[in-house]
């Protein structure tokens, strides 16, 4: 060990250094939009038009399936 100490310097050095940065504090979004901001619009137009097709599309099954 002695050895080591001599050629190697086993020393810690501490160096602080901060980052620091200020922003607006993000403002709450009211309740309902809790739901609606995860997804983008493109989603809740798909979602809203899949909900108005599929009773029809399940109508259209129904009808195609009596008359065979």
């Amino acid at each position: 060990m002695p050895q080591r100490q001599e050629r190697y310097d086993f020393s810690v050095v501490y160096e602080y250094a901060t980052i620091d940065f200020s922003m607006a504090k993000p403002v709450l979004r009211p309740q309902w939009q809790s739901l609606y901001y995860p997804l983008s619009n493109l989603v809740w137009a798909s979602v809203l038009i899949m909900l108005l097709l599929t009773p029809f599309i399940l109508i259209l099954v129904r009808i195609t399936e009596c008359d065979i």
